[in-house]
């Protein structure tokens, strides 16, 4: 998670509401840009990438709050070993 100078919690319906937004940007950047330039496309599209990275951050940082105490372990152990396992693929089969 990113380093908060703010430490107010952002609202949760407004930063759901700001992340489409940066996705209408998005979308209209690649109308415009990618059929005539795509190396542009990418140039211009990196800042609401980033900015769309911030907000899903912004909604983990929301998330601890709704995970009880007590079950904040178990679910960090489950998100490890859930990143620890294999992925099969259809070579390995």
């Amino acid at each position: 998670m990113k380093e908060r100078i703010n430490k107010e919690k952002p609202s949760l319906g407004r930063t759901i509401e700001c992340i489409g937004m940066m996705h209408s940007a998005l979308q209209s950047i690649y109308e415009r840009e990618y059929p005539r330039d795509p190396l542009m496309f990418a140039i211009m599209a990196q800042g609401p990438v980033d900015q769309i990275r911030d907000l899903l951050d912004d909604i983990d940082w929301l998330m601890e709050d709704m995970i009880p105490r007590e079950l904040r372990g178990q679910a960090a152990q489950l998100e490890e070993s859930e990143e620890m396992e294999p992925v099969a693929t259809k070579d390995a089969a």
